[in-house]
């Protein structure tokens, strides 16, 4: 029995769909996150993380307030970080943002894990879809107060140059310049560089 020429290209025009859309957006993500963030050259340097981290303290909501380019970022505003409950070294992790064009939110969930119980401010953060993880990076708690700001960095590894991003959290939407200060303090202390970072457009947010 042969399916009429019509019918053939239906369903291999699906399946393509099927296969091919998901491996391109998965391409595209992989690529994204290699290059379209800021690189600079040799390898990830040596930076001090807060070493006595409190995970407990540092749950609940974090927004965006300034961060280096991310790919996978562009176009949104009013970015916030959620991290809930704490258990066998998990943290749970949900980051929401607006599209500025749509206005309509976005999200995704995943996990935080701290590997190693010495190091406790250097997690490792592993986003899901559909259960699968997705990508896994680095997420390495550099200085907090738990209360007002807080200092992450993320940084691997390439052949001959490393990628990295640098954010600014704070626990207000719209922080005091005070605040931002002293992350700025925590910034420079370690050599690393906060001109390249962007501010987060915290306006008009309903999330």
């Amino acid at each position: 029995f042969t399916y009429p020429t019509r019918t053939r290209r239906v369903c291999f025009g699906s399946i393509l769909k099927m296969v091919v859309k998901p491996l391109i957006w998965a391409l595209s993500f992989c690529f994204s996150s290699v290059f379209c963030q800021v690189s600079f050259w040799g390898k990830c340097p040596d930076v001090s993380t807060k070493s006595d981290f409190n995970a407990t303290q540092y749950l609940g909501d974090w927004f965006e307030y300034a961060r280096y380019f991310a790919f996978f970022q562009q176009g949104q505003k009013c970015t916030k970080a959620q991290y809930t409950g704490i258990s066998d070294g998990l943290i749970g992790v949900k980051n929401t943002a607006t599209y500025r064009i749509s206005n309509k939110a976005t999200f995704i969930e995943g996990v935080a894990t701290i590997k190693d119980s010495t190091q406790p401010a250097k997690l490792t953060v592993s986003f899901l879809i559909g259960g699968v993880i997705l990508t896994s990076s680095p997420y390495w708690v550099l200085e907090t107060d738990y209360t007002t700001f807080s200092v992450v960095w993320s940084c691997s590894n390439m052949p001959f140059f490393n990628k990295q991003i640098l954010w600014i959290l704070t626990r207000a939407r719209n922080p005091s310049q005070s605040i931002v200060d002293v992350a700025y303090e925590a910034i420079d202390a370690r050599g690393l560089n906060r001109d390249k970072l962007g501010f987060t457009d915290q306006t008009n947010c309903s999330l």
